[in-house]
């Protein structure tokens, strides 16, 4: 999920972006994808053409930086899957600005391997002469709290 500001203070509808990347089940008439939870989300028709940047792994933050803005970072990015999830949480927020990196905790396991990737992380940073930031500014909510 990407939550942008264009303003830097408030969130205006057309400004709100989300990109859901798994998909649980297909529609009854098998057009659509839809997401896990009791149905609430569906999305349009798969197009059958090639989309790029795909959005896993390191194409969640390429998607970011080519479809929303290559130098203003979203004020909050969220994800719940450890590797896939973690380059755009590890570099598209800008802790400076106080933006959030929104970890969505199903399980235990996955916060933990997260904890590890968060601290090896931040050991690069440190090695590299860079600002430690990926520890800051996290978030963590269980699913059921915002769905």
């Amino acid at each position: 999920m990407v939550l942008r500001d264009l303003d830097g203070n408030k969130v205006c509808g057309d400004d709100i972006v989300v990109i859901v990347v798994k998909f649980s089940h297909l529609s009854e008439d098998g057009e659509r994808a839809v997401f896990d939870r009791e149905r609430p989300y569906e999305v349009n028709k798969s197009v059958p053409y090639l989309y790029s940047p795909k959005t896993w792994y390191a194409g969640n933050y390429a998607a970011i930086l080519t479809y929303f803005d290559e130098w203003k970072k979203p004020v909050v990015v969220g994800g719940d899957s450890p590797g896939s999830d973690t380059y755009m949480l590890f570099h598209g927020v800008d802790v400076a600005k106080g933006y959030v990196h929104l970890w969505i905790n199903r399980s235990e396991p996955k916060y933990q391997e997260l904890q590890t990737m968060i601290g090896e992380a931040a050991k690069g940073q440190e090695k590299n002469g860079l600002k430690v930031t990926v520890d800051k500014n996290w978030v963590v909510v269980r699913p059921e709290e915002i769905l």
